[in-house]
């Protein structure tokens, strides 16, 4: 759980440091496919992580 937990202070902070005009040049979809993506990979790698045994 702390993984987790870290990956979402990560992303909460990465969102942070973007500059607010850049932010509003991108589409609201892009926006939501990258988090998508970026979800789908934790995801994954979680559930490497559980199979190998490690988590």
């Amino acid at each position: 759980m702390t993984l987790l937990n870290r990956f979402m202070m990560w992303h909460v902070r990465q969102v942070e440091r973007l500059p607010l005009g850049w932010l509003s040049t991108v589409p609201l979809w892009a926006l939501t496919a990258i988090q998508v993506a970026l979800w789908v990979g934790l995801g994954l790698t979680l559930y490497a992580q559980y199979r190998i045994g490690g988590l």
